[in-house]
């Protein structure tokens, strides 16, 4: 298909079986980010070539533009967006003191796609078949108890890829995905 996409989340979980995926079945190039160098490392030796491995921490303005550096300096258009990157706190009631963790999960959660969403725009609306996947969860539509940090941010990632594409609809393709529990690490806490 020679699209690229560039996927944050990929060394485990959905972000990782979505890079095999689209390297393996449908050849695009994959620009993979996460904050573990090694396990990208390993799956840039299982994937080949197609797959880039690229240090990101998507939390960091700092990294987010050295990637967006890396990109645009290498003549790289990228087609697609996959904003996967999460956490999963874990389960508790929210209490006055819980603002805090409630701040760090919606900056991984929601305001690091947001501000990927608004990076990468201007690239993804110069491709003939753009598009932006946010993986939400169905912690959006049918939130559980001890979950409020974690619903939130699916909820407004939700609500904002739902606006982006009635604004963008006519331009790009622009979906969430709503996964319910799915057995990866994010669980292996809990």
């Amino acid at each position: 298909m020679n699209k690229t996409a560039v996927i944050s989340g990929a060394s485990s979980g959905l972000g990782y079986e979505l890079s095999k995926l689209l390297c393996a079945k449908y050849g695009c190039r994959v620009i993979g980010l996460a904050r573990r160098g090694d396990r990208l490392q390993n799956v840039r030796e299982e994937l080949g070539e197609n797959f880039l491995p690229f240090v990101c921490d998507v939390t960091s303005g700092e990294d987010r533009q050295r990637l967006f550096d890396f990109v645009t300096e290498n003549g790289i258009k990228p087609d697609i967006l996959i904003n996967n990157a999460g956490i999963l706190p874990e389960f508790s009631c929210f209490t006055p003191e819980s603002t805090a963790e409630l701040e760090r999960v919606m900056e991984l959660n929601f305001h690091s796609h947001v501000k990927m969403c608004a990076l990468f725009l201007p690239l993804l609306l110069e491709s003939e078949s753009g598009a932006i996947v946010n993986v939400a969860s169905s912690a959006a539509l049918a939130t559980l108890p001890g979950t409020a940090a974690y619903s939130a941010s699916k909820s407004a990632l939700l609500a904002f890829t739902e606006s982006l594409s009635l604004e963008y609809g006519k331009s790009l393709f622009v979906a969430a995905v709503c996964p319910g529990m799915t057995a990866t690490e994010l669980f292996n806490s809990h």
